[in-house]
Protein backbone atom coordinates (compact mmCIF):
# COMPACT_ATOMS: atom_id res chain seq x y z
CA UNK A 1 0.00 0.00 0.00
CA UNK A 2 3.02 2.36 0.61
CA UNK A 3 3.89 1.99 -2.95
CA UNK A 4 0.91 3.04 -4.37
CA UNK A 5 0.61 6.02 -2.42
CA UNK A 6 3.88 6.60 -3.22
CA UNK A 7 2.77 6.66 -7.15
CA UNK A 8 -0.28 8.26 -6.39
CA UNK A 9 1.63 11.73 -5.06
CA UNK A 10 4.30 11.51 -7.31
CA UNK A 11 1.88 11.67 -10.05
CA UNK A 12 0.53 14.85 -8.37
CA UNK A 13 3.41 16.24 -8.18
CA UNK A 14 4.62 15.76 -12.11
CA UNK A 15 1.05 16.94 -12.92
CA UNK A 16 1.38 20.00 -10.78
CA UNK A 17 5.19 20.46 -12.30
CA UNK A 18 3.65 20.39 -15.81
CA UNK A 19 1.13 22.52 -15.08
CA UNK A 20 3.06 25.22 -13.42
CA UNK A 21 5.73 25.13 -16.45
CA UNK A 22 3.73 25.34 -18.87
CA UNK A 23 1.85 28.29 -17.23
CA UNK A 24 5.15 29.59 -16.51
CA UNK A 25 5.82 29.57 -20.67
CA UNK A 26 2.75 30.91 -20.74
CA UNK A 27 3.60 33.89 -19.11
CA UNK A 28 7.05 34.42 -21.36
CA UNK A 29 5.32 33.67 -24.85
CA UNK A 30 1.08 34.27 -24.68
CA UNK A 31 -0.42 31.41 -26.11
CA UNK A 32 -4.31 30.00 -25.78
CA UNK A 33 -2.58 26.47 -26.68
CA UNK A 34 -0.19 26.77 -23.82
CA UNK A 35 -2.69 27.89 -21.50
CA UNK A 36 -5.31 25.31 -22.22
CA UNK A 37 -2.45 22.53 -21.85
CA UNK A 38 -1.63 24.07 -17.93
CA UNK A 39 -5.29 23.72 -17.58
CA UNK A 40 -5.21 20.29 -18.74
CA UNK A 41 -2.57 19.57 -16.46
CA UNK A 42 -3.95 21.03 -13.22
CA UNK A 43 -7.19 19.27 -14.22
CA UNK A 44 -5.10 15.74 -13.79
CA UNK A 45 -3.33 16.83 -10.88
CA UNK A 46 -6.96 17.43 -9.24
CA UNK A 47 -7.88 14.38 -10.75
CA UNK A 48 -4.94 12.31 -8.98
CA UNK A 49 -5.22 14.14 -5.84
CA UNK A 50 -9.29 13.35 -5.72
CA UNK A 51 -7.60 8.98 -6.08
CA UNK A 52 -5.61 10.09 -3.24
CA UNK A 53 -8.77 10.86 -1.02
CA UNK A 54 -11.17 8.64 -2.45
CA UNK A 55 -8.46 5.82 -2.13
CA UNK A 56 -6.85 6.69 1.27
CA UNK A 57 -9.11 8.80 2.87
CA UNK A 58 -12.75 7.80 1.95
CA UNK A 59 -12.01 4.29 1.15
CA UNK A 60 -16.31 3.72 2.03
CA UNK A 61 -17.46 6.01 -0.43
CA UNK A 62 -17.09 6.06 -4.24
CA UNK A 63 -16.40 9.30 -5.43
CA UNK A 64 -15.05 8.36 -9.02
CA UNK A 65 -17.17 10.87 -10.49
CA UNK A 66 -16.38 13.87 -8.50
CA UNK A 67 -12.61 12.83 -8.85
CA UNK A 68 -13.09 12.49 -12.70
CA UNK A 69 -14.55 16.02 -13.39
CA UNK A 70 -11.37 18.29 -13.45
CA UNK A 71 -9.53 16.07 -15.68
CA UNK A 72 -12.64 15.99 -18.13
CA UNK A 73 -12.66 19.53 -17.96
CA UNK A 74 -9.09 19.67 -18.55
CA UNK A 75 -9.30 17.60 -21.81
CA UNK A 76 -12.77 19.46 -22.78
CA UNK A 77 -10.46 22.88 -22.75
CA UNK A 78 -7.56 21.65 -24.62
CA UNK A 79 -9.61 19.16 -27.24
CA UNK A 80 -11.09 23.24 -27.80
CA UNK A 81 -8.04 24.82 -28.11
CA UNK A 82 -6.75 22.12 -30.36
CA UNK A 83 -9.60 22.40 -32.44
CA UNK A 84 -9.63 26.05 -32.62
CA UNK A 85 -5.87 26.36 -33.27
CA UNK A 86 -6.15 24.09 -36.41
CA UNK A 87 -8.58 26.17 -38.33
Amino acid sequence: MIAASAVYVVSVLIGLACCVLLLRAHRRQPSTLLLSAAICFGGFALNDAGLIIDVFVLPDISLVAVRSLPALIGVAVLVRALVKESR
